[in-house]
């Protein structure tokens, strides 16, 4: 049996970056804004398919 799972250069093309400048891009009490971020980035994952 195969494992279900997606090459790892599908995942390397998602673009982490806002994610990853949260904290530059929020200011210090904008949880929202993290979160917000964080969830966009959830989103292309769960879009990503085998």
């Amino acid at each position: 049996m195969r494992d279900a799972g997606v090459p790892a250069s599908t995942v390397e093309e998602i673009d982490f970056g806002p994610l990853l400048r949260a904290r530059e891009d929020t200011g210090p009490h904008d949880a929202a804004g993290v979160a917000a971020r964080l969830e966009a980035v959830l989103a292309r994952l769960g879009d990503v398919r085998p």
